[in-house]
């Protein structure tokens, strides 16, 4: 007999840092803001700074970063466990199992007066996934010794 399990419970809270397709990342963002223009505008709703006077739809950095809110808590378990009987003489039985179980939730916030979320006045979201995938399985083997030399094995 025998058994592994592990758990695993990874929790974040990050901000879009990639050049997406819709809509870039801070990174990106921040190497194509014009360095010279203040961050912070308080004449602006949400006080931040977001004409650009080289490039359109480009985000402020720091607005993007510290007000879109992007929370994913993902909780995994993976696990297997075996065990082997000899039925009759020569003759073994196996059985394993195995799960992997996910469950995830991830929560998004972008109030109305970022760049992404300026035309939709706002966004929010939530999600939920909860995945389940096992596996057994059963084998049969016949070991037979003929003599010192002949053997025969077969598996079912």
């Amino acid at each position: 007999m025998g058994s592994n399990l592990s758990y695993a419970r990874i929790n974040s809270n990050g901000v879009l840092t990639g050049a997406g397709n819709l809509n870039q990342g801070v990174i990106a963002n921040a190497l194509q803001m014009n360095p010279i223009l203040p961050v912070y505008n308080p004449n602006i709703p949400g006080g931040y700074t977001y004409e650009h006077d080289r490039k359109e739809g480009i985000q402020n950095p720091v607005a993007e970063a510290l007000e879109y809110i992007a929370v994913t808590n993902t909780s995994r378990l993976l696990g297997n466990a075996f065990a082997e009987y000899e039925l009759i003489s020569n003759l073994n039985f196996r059985t394993s199992f195995g799960i992997d179980a996910v469950t995830t939730k991830a929560s998004t916030f972008g109030p109305n007066f970022l760049r992404q979320a300026e035309s939709s006045g706002g966004e929010a979201s939530v999600s939920d996934l909860q995945a389940l995938t096992w596996l057994n399985e059963n084998t049969l083997t016949f070991n037979h010794s003929f003599n010192d030399t002949d053997r025969l094995t077969a598996l079912a």
